[in-house]
């Protein structure tokens, strides 16, 4: 009998979730420091010239439509930047 493949870190699912389409070009970090909580950075030019509201209306989307409910409760906050932002603000990867 085959063993079943262990399930990806909650982390990592939220990563690829970000990282899909339409956000296929972002850089994502997830801080996972937290105990109870995950705090996540995606930076896209995707989100140039949109509005914070657009931008998190789409990283939600992704989020809710592919994660289960617990890995969802588990998302702090996802902050948005296009490149040029990030770059301001001193976040280089």
């Amino acid at each position: 009998m085959a063993t079943p493949m262990a399930e990806p870190p909650m982390w990592d699912r939220l990563r690829r979730v970000l990282k899909s389409p339409p956000l296929s070009d972002a850089r994502v970090d997830v801080d996972q420091s937290s105990r109870r909580k995950v705090t996540a950075t995606v930076v896209s030019p995707t989100f140039e010239g949109q509005n914070e509201a657009v931008r998190q209306r789409t990283v939600w989307m992704a989020v809710l439509s592919q994660l289960d409910d617990r890995d969802v409760e588990t998302v702090e906050f996802i902050f948005t930047y296009t490149p040029g932002e990030a770059a301001a603000l001193g976040l280089t990867h």
